[in-house]
């Protein structure tokens, strides 16, 4: 079969293509910034990127700021292109002036056994002098530079610690290849291990190692190493700690301890096969936990278990002087992609932790944190504070917010913003999230900050942590967009019957509304700037983002209420906060909304879906077309096929006494039946709007088939008027190849702008 196509006119289609290039041409997407000098506030180091506009590849620059000694602003220095060589880059946080870079550089010989790739170098300096070059082992495939599986660490002048990936063993291509196995590649899986000899044979090469999710297939065997300098070699942790401790483990974040030569480590505890009420099968919302070796450079460690009766625990943070750790957890298991943790603090002395119940601003609903993010790089020690304050992030009330904590009291004592906060709604003041604290004498201690809002790109601004009154110095701010009419859009809150949205009005409006529709559903669309938001304002759409019931940052109760109320109730917030929205567009406009479109990815495609195909002819009709990435629309179909099935059960059946969990058994018929009723498939033969899809090939989370068979089917009831099926080779959920990602930005806004007849205005 065959599906209809739309042709945009070449007018559309370069005038979207016009948006898209204003929108990326002079953005800038922060990679890291850091304060350096001494450990103080005398400079900071910003790493950001850049789009290629030709090459769609982004373009990595370092921009130094030196900040005045009368605290009036800065002294910037010209933005350096940083070299494609450069993999990542530490500053030491211990009062010393020393960095650590790890750089890919030219093949010295015709060794092969890399894989082909240019050998990883390690480089310390100190003061611009170079003291260190060494290649790194051999066994390192790629190095990793944030998130979490952990970012290089520069301690003192002493040691710096490596999270990488460990290259595959080397097999042999046939049973009767000459060439011997290495002692390394035996080691790494397990052979060779307590005198055992046996050689790796073909057999073992397919052998399936998990991973840890759609978006991160690469990520089979994280390392960890450390160099140290004194006696210039590589200290290989994973072997240190052993294979039977390894076993069906597998390293997250690691961090030296800051008191002698101890270390912290998060280890995910993975097995052949994931059980029923373990977490998701190849997400981070599996059991973690925190591990203390006292003595790293000791031959044989015995790493101690410190975070025992908590289902996760991530991120450990030693305060500047290693006698308080903080870190992130959950004592239940808990099975959404975005959950809401606890904040612990461990006592180093006698390796006890206890949970910090955090108090006293009526804007915190609770620490959301994102399991793919770090929590160390969302929570940082305020400096020179006795390490009884802690600085954070969390997700609030549709906002990103930063606070600043007392951890004895677990009081707010302060929310930071940039200068003078807006007294505004929530959800109406834009996001505030944290990059990097300093501390200078006494209380000078001051933070890294950026802020964005829908319709302001991010800024950086260091803010003092101790004093609200005192000045915001910027030291960061992509230039505004020019945008169509002169100013910038308004953005204002949305109030439904069960939940709020934001709605974002361009000056220049079409009357034309999309409303877009997050995923996970465990997730929020926050007031922070998204690219594809800013394309369809500059367009000329309204935008509302509904925040239905089970998204974070709006508390417990409200995070919960979803599971097992799937395709009910979140579309019906959904449709009643598009309803509410064309009401506020009216009020302030004077003007009736003229077409409604729906826009979502993963679960936000599932609520497309169903409002596309609603059984309820009044609701259907108030949507347009519909646009759907990657979309989640049959739970029968995608639990027997996703890497992450668990989902599934949890959002159809709840998570309730007495649910039924995936056990990797057969489903029964009131299963099948109950996976049948949630799903937006059934409902195919009521859509009668044109209807876009965008599938990622190699998409594992949601497997592109269930998308296209929706597709199909939708084009074989006889009602809907085209149905578009674009199809991303090697492209996996997100569909976030540079190339890709500007080809679907322009598809989408050309598509919308065809739909509502753009060419004829």
């Amino acid at each position: 079969m065959s599906f209809q196509s739309f042709s945009p006119t070449a007018k559309i289609e370069n005038k979207a293509a016009a948006i898209v290039k204003s929108i990326l041409s002079s953005s800038a997407s922060v990679v890291s910034a850091n304060f350096v000098g001494g450990g103080g506030t005398s400079a900071a180091t910003l790493l950001f990127s850049r789009p290629d506009l030709e090459e769609f590849e982004p373009r990595k620059f370092c921009r130094h700021i030196v900040f005045r000694t009368d605290g009036r602003g800065t002294f910037d220095l010209p933005d350096v292109p940083v070299d494609e060589r450069l993999k990542a880059w530490a500053f030491s946080s211990d009062g010393h002036s020393c960095e650590a870079r790890i750089t890919a550089g030219p093949t010295e010989s015709k060794d092969l056994s890399n894989g082909g790739n240019n050998p990883l170098y390690l480089e310390v300096y100190e003061g611009g002098h170079q003291l260190v070059r060494r290649q790194l082992p051999k066994d390192i495939l790629e190095v990793r530079n944030g998130g979490p599986f952990g970012e290089l660490v520069m301690y003192g002048q002493s040691y710096v610690l490596i999270h990488g990936e460990r290259r595959p063993p080397k097999y042999p291509k046939t049973w009767w290849s000459t060439e011997p196995t290495t002692s390394e590649a035996k080691k790494r899986t397990g052979h060779g291990d307590d005198g055992d000899e046996a050689e790796l044979t073909p057999l073992s090469r397919f052998r399936y190692h998990p991973n840890f999710g759609e978006k991160l297939t690469s990520i089979k065997e994280p390392c960890v190493y450390i160099y140290s300098l004194a006696d210039d070699e590589f200290i290989d942790i994973n072997q240190r700690l052993g294979h039977e401790f390894m076993k069906e483990k597998t390293l997250g974040f690691t961090t030296f301890s800051r008191k002698g030569r101890g270390l912290f480590l998060t280890v995910y505890h993975t097995g052949p096969t994931p059980l029923a009420r373990e977490g998701l099968s190849v997400c981070f919302n599996r059991p973690s936990s925190i591990y203390y070796i006292e003595d790293f450079a000791a031959r044989t460690v015995s790493p101690k278990l410190i975070s025992e009766g908590l289902y996760m625990a991530i991120g450990p943070n030693p305060s500047p002087d290693g006698e308080r750790v903080m870190f992130v957890g959950a004592r239940n298991r808990f099975s959404t992609h975005i959950t809401a943790m606890d904040l612990y603090v461990l006592e180093s002395n006698n390796m006890v932790y206890h949970e910090v119940p955090i108090t006293g601003d009526d804007n915190w609903t609770g620490l959301f944190l994102h399991l793919h993010e770090e929590s160390r790089s969302l929570i940082r020690w305020v400096p020179n504070s006795g390490n009884n304050k802690v600085i954070l992030t969390t997700q609030s009330k549709g906002v990103y917010r930063t606070f600043v904590v007392d951890i004895n009291s677990g009081k707010i004592v302060r929310t930071i913003w940039p200068g003078k906060r807006p007294e505004s709604p929530d959800g109406q003041s834009g996001s505030c999230s944290l990059l990097d604290v300093g501390g200078g004498d006494g209380h000078s201690s001051r933070a890294l900050v950026m802020t964005q809002s829908l319709v302001d790109r991010p800024s950086i601004s260091s803010v003092s942590i101790s004093d609200p009154e005192s000045d915001c110095i910027e030291v960061m701010a992509v230039p505004p967009i020019e945008w169509n009419g002169g100013s910038p859009p308004a953005i204002s809150l949305v109030q439904g019957e069960s939940c709020t949205g934001c709605l974002v009005t361009p000056k220049v409006w079409n009357q034309q509304l999309v409303a877009r529709l997050h995923g996970g559903p465990h997730s929020f669309s926050a007031n922070a700037f998204v690219g594809e938001v800013a394309y369809l304002l500059q367009a000329g759409f309204a935008v509302v983002l509904p925040n239905y019931r089970g998204s974070t940052s709006f508390g417990l109760d409200f995070l919960n209420a979803l599971p097992g109320h799937a395709g009910t109730m979140d579309v019906a917030d959904c449709d009643d906060i598009v309803v509410h929205a064309e009401q506020d567009l009216l009020r302030d406009t004077g003007k009736e909304v003229k077409g409604v479109s729906v826009f979502g990815g993963s679960h936000g495609g599932f609520l497309c879906g169903h409002l596309m195909g609603s059984s309820d002819a009044s609701v259907r009709g108030r949507y347009q077309c519909g646009i759907l990435w990657n979309p989640a629309v049959d739970l029968l179909s995608q639990c027997l096929t996703t890497d992450i099935p668990e989902w599934c059960f949890v959002e159809a059946f709840g998570e309730k006494e007495g649910a039924p969990d995936f056990d990797y058994q057969a489903l029964t018929r009131q299963q099948i039946d109950r996976m049948r009723e949630v799903s937006a498939t059934p409902l195919a033969k009521n859509v009668d709007k044109p209807v876009l899809v965008l599938l990622g090939e190699s998409d594992q989370r949601v497997p592109h088939m269930g998308g296209l068979r929706w597709a199909q089917a939708v084009s074989v009831n006889g009602h809907c008027p085209s149905v578009d099926v674009y199809m991303y080779p090697q492209q996996g959920h997100a569909i976030d190849k540079p190339e890709c990602n500007t080809n679907t930005s322009v598809l989408v806004l050309s598509y919308l702008m065809t739909q509502t007849h753009e060419d004829e205005q």
